[in-house]
């Protein structure tokens, strides 16, 4: 088993020992991400900077996407104030979640990345 994957049980087993709901720190993007082979802390874990851009990104993404498809193209909305709108709400809903971690990590005392150790692991 590599680095990564021993911290990240470690991490997901400290977050289970919080009483933190699964749902919140190991949310479905993040559980997609993983199946698919990316190695992503849980957002608990990631730099503030790190959060906040992945959040943005894909909610900015797929908010905007949704809303054109159902709402902004029959309004005739230009693509620039569409496009505009995405990144406003991607940055809004990446600010919130990278401030939410922030304050969940700092309340629930997790312990920092780099210090995550796992003893008596089986490394099979």
């Amino acid at each position: 088993m590599q680095e990564f994957e021993i911290k990240q049980r470690a991490a997901l087993e400290e977050l289970a020992n919080t009483g933190i709901w699964t749902i919140n720190y190991m949310p479905p993007i993040y559980k997609v991400f993983s199946k698919i082979g990316l190695k992503i802390r849980p957002p608990h874990y990631a730099s503030f900077i790190h959060t906040c851009l992945f959040s943005a990104l894909w909610f900015g993404l797929a908010w905007g996407l949704l809303m054109w498809f159902f709402l902004w193209s029959g309004q005739s909305m230009p693509a620039w104030v569409a496009v505009s709108a995405s990144i406003i709400g991607g940055t809004l809903f990446g600010l919130g979640m990278a401030l939410y971690y922030r304050r969940s990590r700092l309340k629930h005392n997790l312990t920092p990345w780099h210090e995550l150790v796992i003893l008596n692991v089986n490394h099979t």
